[in-house]
């Protein structure tokens, strides 16, 4: 694999980047980059860092496609099925969740729980089915 090579002028912008940087996803990739500009080792910077080599390797395969720019640091698509509820469903559990208690709809618990949503979402699929 090939090394990462940043000027002084590149790790100053990074390291600023980074320190401003909210999504903690993106502040280990840069950090991830750094340590690697600096000569560790990927088994290094996951020790370091508390993340997979699988992780570091990825990030440095990304970074080197990107030569080096932002974009390398940034989100990539979610890969994997595609969610199985649909919009209507979500706005109903939204809904569920926010305006109303399970004591409105007959249950006997003050607060919604995974298992309780489920359940009426059973019971409101069985009512439109």
């Amino acid at each position: 694999m090939q090394s990462i090579i940043l000027t002084q002028q590149q790790r100053k912008d990074l390291i600023r980047v980074m320190k401003r940087q909210t999504k903690p996803s993106r502040r280990l990739r840069m950090h991830i980059a750094l340590l690697a500009s600096d000569g560790f080792s990927p088994t290094q910077i996951s020790r370091v860092l508390y993340c997979s080599r699988t992780t570091v390797y990825a990030l440095l395969e990304h970074f080197l496609e990107e030569e080096g720019r932002m974009g390398a640091f940034e989100d990539r698509a979610r890969r994997g099925p595609k969610p199985l509820l649909g919009k209507s469903t979500e706005e109903y559990v939204e809904h569920l969740v926010e305006e109303e208690s399970p004591t409105s709809h007959g249950w006997l618990r003050s607060r919604w729980s995974c298992k309780l949503l489920a359940m009426e979402l059973f019971k409101e699929r069985a009512t439109l089915g």
